[in-house]
C-alpha cells in the first residue's frame, strides 16, 4: 500500500486550490439574441403563417452604434445569437434584404414585436454579467426585427396613378398636356414631386388644389400607399 504522508496531503492540497482558482478565475458572459420574421401584413406582430427569414445579417456593435464588433447571421428558423459578451452597452443592427424594409418598433396597434427602427438599429441595451442567467440583463433573448416587402413605384404606386391620374398626367392625355407633369408611367417624374403627389391626393375632396382634378378623391388606402412609398425611400 502506498504510503500517505503529510506532504502529499499538502501537494494534492494545493492542486485541488489550484484547479479551483482556475475555474473561478473563467469569465462569466452574457446573450443577445431571438428571432427574425417576414412581418407580411406589416402590423409588427409575429403571426401564424409568416415565415422565419434565413441569413439575414445580424451586426454587433458598442453601446453607442459607432464601433462594430462582430457580425452573425440569421439560421433556418431566423434564430441568432451572440453568447460569449461581457458587461457593457450594445445595439445591433439588422441589415435589410434586397427589396425589404424593417417593420418599425411600435407600428401597427402601438404594440410590436419588431424591436428595431427604419434602418434596422435596435435601441441601446445593457448586459452585466454578474447577474443571474435568468435575469434579461444576463441573458436577453428578446431582440427581434421584421421586415416587408418594400413599396415600390412599379409594383404599387403606377398602378394608382394609372387608375386615377391617367387622363391628364400621362403622355399625350388631356387639353395643355404638356403644362403638366407626367408622372404615370414616368417613374423619375413621380419621384421628383412625389411629396407635392401626397398634398395633393390628401386634401379634401372639393378643396382647392386636389387631385385628382375634378374627380374623386383617392380612398385613404391609397393615400397610404403613396405616403408608404415616401416613407420607404421611393423605390423603382
Amino acid at each position: 500500500m502506498k504510503k500517505i504522508t503529510l506532504l502529499s496531503v499538502a501537494a494534492a492540497f494545493l492542486f485541488v486550490s489550484s484547479c479551483k482558482k482556475t475555474e473561478d478565475a473563467q469569465p462569466q458572459f452574457g446573450t443577445l439574441g431571438d428571432h427574425v420574421w417576414a412581418d407580411v401584413n406589416s402590423n409588427g406582430q409575429q403571426e401564424a403563417g409568416e415565415a422565419s427569414m434565413e441569413g439575414i445579417k445580424v451586426l454587433l456593435y458598442d453601446g453607442a452604434g459607432t464601433r462594430k464588433i462582430d457580425s452573425t447571421t440569421t439560421n433556418s428558423a431566423g434564430q441568432y445569437l451572440y453568447d460569449k459578451l461581457a458587461s457593457g452597452t450594445y445595439k445591433l443592427r439588422f441589415v435589410a434584404p434586397t427589396g425589404a424594409v424593417s417593420t418599425v418598433a411600435g407600428s401597427g396597434n402601438g404594440v410590436s414585436d419588431s424591436d428595431i427602427n427604419s434602418l434596422g438599429w435596435t435601441r441601446t441595451v445593457t448586459i452585466d454579467v454578474s447577474k443571474p442567467i435568468t435575469d434579461t440583463l444576463r441573458v436577453n433573448t428578446l431582440l427581434d426585427a421584421g421586415f416587408r416587402a418594400q413599396t415600390s413605384y412599379a409594383k404599387d404606386v403606377n398602378v394608382i396613378l394609372m387608375a386615377s391620374c391617367q387622363p391628364c398626367h400621362v403622355e399625350g392625355g388631356g387639353v395643355n398636356f404638356e403644362k403638366r407633369v407626367k408622372h404615370v408611367n414616368n417613374y423619375t417624374n413621380a419621384k421628383g414631386i412625389a411629396t407635392t403627389m401626397l398634398d395633393r391626393v390628401s386634401r379634401a375632396q372639393g378643396a382647392a388644389g386636389m387631385m385628382p382634378r375634378g374627380g374623386t378623391r383617392l380612398s385613404e388606402e391609397k393615400i397610404a400607399v403613396i405616403r408608404k412609398w415616401i416613407e420607404d425611400g421611393l423605390a423603382q
